[in-house]
């Protein structure tokens, strides 16, 4: 998958580049259109450039700040992330940390921060010039501090050691100017074989893209017909010690500037930074653009001249021809079914390239579809609306890279422990957009999360008076909230306190100096019922996923009635257990008309919503035991889910003969170890690989070590793989025991050895 971006002409825009003076000015309201353009276009952020010097026009022409540029940008665009170039140059550290907390609570989860060291020693804003290794320590001294306040993410681009180097600590995304395909493909399996988490690439490149190769190149030529600074751009390289940019200035091209059929480089000649062009009809664009995804790249920052025209040529005509497949050829019908009890349904279709991955990682294991969890997670924040903050709830999958991805579409955490907590942390979100539940809290815990201006939900009047007991030590921005009991559970639940309580909960927090601030009610997929006259324990759970609108609505009136009563609140938190994106709207709009007009923003927690179509586990068939019944390589205990409920299975590779209910069996000494029953699957041989389907949600995050470990778990980006967790080793399995002991023969303890 590859994501489009746009450039902010910060600089000035026009239909020529290199003049003296821009033909369009970058003023805010025309650099706002631009945004708005990129964003009607299908592009997912916008870079806002910062420099000292103009280095599109002459170097005295007007040039938009980034901050006050990236702020207003914020305010008047809807989903577009704003990524905001920051050179520590002229700027204390703490000054930007600040700057870029205060932006994300602007623009929540639309926010990104491009690091930037500069070109050359550069002595304006008032700082002394620094040699290169140098300023990439200033950078990585800003990063650091930034971090502390702002989670990220961070991009940054450059082509030298130190650059690569601070990439792999802090970046999020590593930037390359255009360079050939080849070229970029041996810059990313470089830098990807050192990175120790997921990493995205990005292409910052131009556009030139016609209906036609011969209208493209007459459109290039005419770009720089009026060029009058190329005196001022060769003597800005003069005092460059960029890598980068010396890279960009070496590569060969003919004496038009045409490094390949479709590249070329003329820009170069009179801009600075990205020299290079994409130029030909919006097919042969959109094939370039392909070869660059096949080399690792998964944005790209694209600009064109003007911007405002360009961005509605490559989201009309090239961007559809990129992402675009081949529609797959029609299968065979095969019979239906002679006794299956699995509704066949239209949904996400298994991931490609299962005998790579098997082969590469072994089986059993997760397969995570990253584009398909972003692609969730913003269509799930839009059908909820600007004033719903939606925090992905770990429980559901604590992986951090999985985490770290949800929060760069814009999610908040929700925690219910210490652990999901520090790994919330440990994934790059800040305190400040973590919701930490559960029954359970430490002193330390809760200490930790309200300096780090965490929202803190009390679960009992214990963490009430634990919560007013620990103030002193709350950030000024931390929230304290307090979990109700649902209307239909008053007096069987364990969870939360009754409504008629919480006014004596909301007066010990005042007391202490923080007051109570947002109400919280969680329905749960999950109830425990009465229990069961005989048999298992187990057998008086159910399960309803998604929880029925009725039990919604009762609890938004709830939550309304005690908000009203208190009085002062400022936040309500409706808990999980919402539907996917598809099927929010029905939900949540009968949960508004509960509230009633005019109510406080609220707050969201999916989990399964967001990550259960996106993942997949992939097992391998090892033995068979008759007609439709065969043994695969992963137990109950790697994939508990499927105990719960009935998850999709498909044949990677479905041999010939009709297909017939079929048994999949574990390889656990358990009598009940069936990962799937009476499904409708095509004749198994041994060797077979099969996809089990919804496993993204609680099937990795309750799997256990039980007779065999826990399966590797990894991303799919794209056309590349990205090895989140690697197959338990026995050593991680026993790493927690204490060292071996034997019983000498009078019942001593001895040791082993």
């Amino acid at each position: 998958m590859i994501a489009l971006g746009w450039y902010c002409p910060s600089e000035g825009d026009g239909r020529w580049l290199g003049t003296r003076r821009p033909e369009r000015a970058p003023e805010p309201a025309y650099l706002a259109r631009v945004a708005r353009a990129a964003e009607r276009a299908g592009a997912t952020e916008i870079l806002v450039p910062t420099g000292t010097v103009n280095d599109s026009f002459a170097p005295d022409a007007p040039f938009a700040e980034s901050w006050t540029t990236a702020s207003a940008l914020a305010a008047l665009t809807r989903s577009i992330r704003i990524i905001a170039a920051v050179n520590p140059a002229g700027i204390a550290a703490e000054l930007a940390a600040h700057q870029a907390e205060t932006l994300e609570r602007a623009a929540p989860g639309r926010v990104a921060i491009n690091l930037v060291a500069g070109g050359g020693p550069d002595a304006r804003y008032g700082t002394p010039p620094l040699p290169h290794d140098e300023r990439y320590a200033r950078l990585a001294g800003l990063a650091r501090t930034v971090r502390r306040r702002f989670g990220g993410p961070f991009y940054l681009g450059g082509a030298s050691e130190a650059a690569v180097d601070l990439a792999l600590e802090q970046a999020e995304a590593y930037l390359m100017w255009g360079e050939p395909p080849e070229r970029i493909a041996e810059r990313v399996a470089a830098v990807r074989a050192r990175a120790d988490r997921p990493m995205r690439f990005g292409l910052r490149i131009h556009i030139i893209a016609r209906p036609d190769e011969r209208e493209a190149r007459q459109a290039a030529a005419e770009l720089l017909s009026r060029a009058q600074v190329a005196g001022d751009r060769e003597a800005e390289y003069a005092g460059f010690d960029s890598v980068g940019q010396a890279r960009m200035n070496a590569i060969p091209a003919d004496g038009e500037g045409w490094v390949a059929p479709g590249l070329w480089a003329g820009i170069r000649a009179v801009r600075g930074g990205a020299g290079t062009a994409l130029v030909g009809s919006y097919a042969q664009v959109a094939a370039m653009l392909r070869q660059y995804r096949e080399a690792g790249v998964d944005l790209v920052i694209a600009s064109g001249y003007p911007h405002l025209e360009e961005v509605g040529r490559v989201g009309a005509e090239v961007w559809p021809r990129v992402v675009s497949r081949r529609a797959a050829a029609p299968r065979r019908a095969a019979p239906a079914p002679r006794r299956s009890n699995v509704v066949r349904a239209a949904g996400p279709r298994p991931p490609a390239r299962a005998a790579e991955l098997a082969e590469r990682f072994g089986t059993p294991l997760y397969v995570f579809e990253g584009p398909r969890i972003e692609a969730e997670a913003l269509a799930f924040r839009a059908a909820a609306g600007p004033d719903v903050t939606v925090a992905y709830s770990l429980k559901s999958n604590p992986l951090m890279g999985l985490v770290a991805r949800l929060h760069r579409a814009g999610c908040w955490a929700e925690v219910a422990s210490g652990f999901e907590y520090r790994t919330a942390r440990r994934a790059g979100v800040p305190g400040s957009r973590i919701v930490f539940n559960g029954p359970l809290k430490t002193a330390d815990e809760l200490r930790r999360a309200l300096a780090e201006g965490a929202t803190v939900v009390a679960d009992g009047a214990e963490q009430v008076r634990e919560i007013a007991r620990l103030a002193r030590h709350a950030a000024p921005g931390a929230r304290v909230g307090l979990r109700l009991v649902p209307p239909d559970r008053v007096g069987r639940d364990r969870f939360g306190v009754p409504p008629r309580m919480a006014p004596a909960a909301a007066s010990v927090l005042a007391r202490a100096g923080l007051p109570l601030t947002g109400l919280h009610v969680h329905l749960g997929a999950y109830q425990l019922g009465e229990l069961p006259p005989s048999g298992p324990p187990i057998h008086g759970v159910t399960v309803e996923y998604p929880v029925p609108v009725s039990r919604f609505t009762a609890a938004a009136a709830m939550l309304r009635d005690v908000a009203d009563r208190l009085g002062g609140v400022e936040w309500l938190n409706l808990g999980g257990g919402w539907p996917a994106a598809a099927g929010l709207a029905g939900h949540l709009d009968a949960a508004r008309a509960a509230l009633g007009p005019g109510h406080p923003p609220l707050i969201l927690e999916p989990g399964r919503a967001l990550i259960r179509d996106a993942g997949w586990l992939l097992t391998r068939v090892v033995a068979r035991r008759g007609r439709g019944r065969a043994v695969v390589d992963v137990g109950i205990t790697q994939v508990p889910c499927v105990q719960w409920k009935r998850s999709p299975v498909h044949a990677v590779a479905p041999r010939e003969g009709a297909e017939r209910p079929t048994d999949l069996y574990g390889p656990l000494c358990l009598q009940h170890d069936a990962v799937a029953r009476e499904v409708p699957l095509p004749p198994l041989q041994v060797g077979d690989l099969v996809w089990i389907g919804q496993t993204g949600a609680y099937a990795m995050a309750q799997a256990s070590p039980f007779i065999h470990l826990r399966p590797g778990a990894v991303m799919l980006e794209g056309a590349h793989a990205v090895l989140l967790r690697a197959r338990e080793t026995d050593d991680e399995a026993h790493g927690a025991q204490a060292e071996p002991l034997l019983a000498g023969p009078e019942g001593r303890v001895v040791s082993a050895s």
